[in-house]
Parts: C-alpha cells; structure tokens; sequence
C-alpha cells in the first residue's frame, strides 16, 4: 500500500489513504485501507477521525467461509494493526478512552479469534501496560521458548510475533535488572528495530537500546566538538 510508504508524513498519508478508500473497487482491500488509515489516525492524533473510522469499519469482511478452523486466514494481517499495533500507539499516550472504543468494537470478533495469537498476545500486552499481574512476563517467556502451539496464527507473521513479544520481555528485564537475560534476548530486539515498525514499537514503549544509545551518544560528543571549534 502506497500510504505505508508515507506513513510518518502526516499531510501526504491522508492524501494517499482518502485517494486509496475513494477508488478502491475489491471489497477487502477497502476494508483493509480503513484500518491502515485508522492506524494513521491514532499515530497522528485525529481522535475525532479516528472514532468515526472505527465506528465504520466492517470486520467480517475479513472472514471468509472455509473447512478450516481460521475463518480470517488471509487476512490475519488485518488483526495485527488491530490487536497489537494501534493500541501500543494509543497506550504510549495514555489514550485509554479510544482503546476502550477499540476494544468494545472487537468484542463483535472476539469469538471468532478466541484461539488465535494475536489477541492471546494483545491481552498480556494489557497485562504490561496497565502493570497488572505479571505483566505478561510468563506468556512472553513461553513464545520465546516456542511453545505457542495452542494457538492459531499466520506463519508469515510470526517473526513479527516474536519481535513484539521479545521487546516487551527485555523491557521487563532491563527493569528488573535481569542482565543475563536481558542481553540473551537482546539480539532479536535488534533484529525487530531494523523495522520500521519495531522502531516505532520500541519508542512507544520507551526501550532504548544500547546501540542507540551510543549512537546518541556519539552524536552529543559530535555537537560538543563542532560547538567548540566554532567557538575557537
């Protein structure tokens, strides 16, 4: 989708998302553009917007009639921005109405993705953000030790899975000072920054991690010394 290319670009994403919805003909691409630009109207703050997308938004478009147990194959895509994506951004800004809006508007598939991992992951995500229970940490810990079994989920969306559920852990681990951990799991944090979408999950949660921090670092010290030659 050409508005994900522009995402950050808060003008131009719009322009390209209202173009997008205007001239689609395909039914589930439609659908799937809405909550592209919903997520836009989170990240930018068009509360207003975003409540009316919401409010529009046709989710059983997204199942389809099969043999399988996993109506919404195909579209699990769809329930990651829904689930997982948007309600990180609306947390990191302590949006808590418009999550509960989210939230009433996917209890209608509730049942439907009950057995699914993505909404497993979104409710130890509560857990994390509201500092409830654990959490999340025990569940976190199980999906990085492969034992996911239970639950339904797109292997095309898996890595991306444990990218967000590795993040979280080492942000409680670097919060409870667990080093050793910490550093066991830090490669795969790595390896989700070089997203952009993990970039945009690790500043909303506010784990900054070491490389970045000596990159900032050099780049103060860079200042500093650009500051002094002017000065001489």
């Amino acid at each position: 989708m050409g508005m994900l290319e522009v995402f950050s670009e808060e003008e131009t994403f719009f322009q390209r998302a209202n173009e997008a919805i205007s001239t689609e003909t395909d039914t589930v691409l439609l659908e799937k553009e809405k909550v592209i630009k919903l997520w836009g109207e989170a990240y930018h703050n068009h509360e207003d917007d975003f409540k009316k997308s919401l409010s529009e938004l046709k989710l059983d478009t997204f199942f389809t009639p099969t043999n399988r147990k996993n109506p919404y194959e195909g579209n699990e895509d769809v329930f990651f921005y829904l689930y997982l994506v948007i309600p990180n951004n609306l947390y990191s800004k302590g949006k808590f109405e418009l999550i509960d809006i989210l939230n009433e508007k996917l209890n209608e598939v509730q049942e439907t993705l009950k057995t699914s991992l993505v909404k497993k992951i979104s409710e130890e995500n509560a857990k994390y953000y509201r500092n409830q229970e654990d959490r999340g940490r025990a569940f976190y810990e199980k999906v990085m030790d492969g034992d996911y079994g239970e639950y339904d989920y797109s292997k095309q969306l898996i890595s991306m899975y444990k990218g967000i559920v590795a993040s979280m852990l080492v942000s409680l681990y670097e919060k409870s000072g667990e080093k050793e951990k910490y550093d066991d799991l830090l490669p795969a944090v790595e390896s989700f920054h070089q997203t952009n979408l993990g970039k945009r999950w690790l500043k909303e949660i506010n784990l900054v991690l070491p490389s970045e921090q000596e990159n900032k670092e050099e780049q103060t010290e860079e200042v500093k010394e650009e500051s002094t030659e002017e000065n001489k």
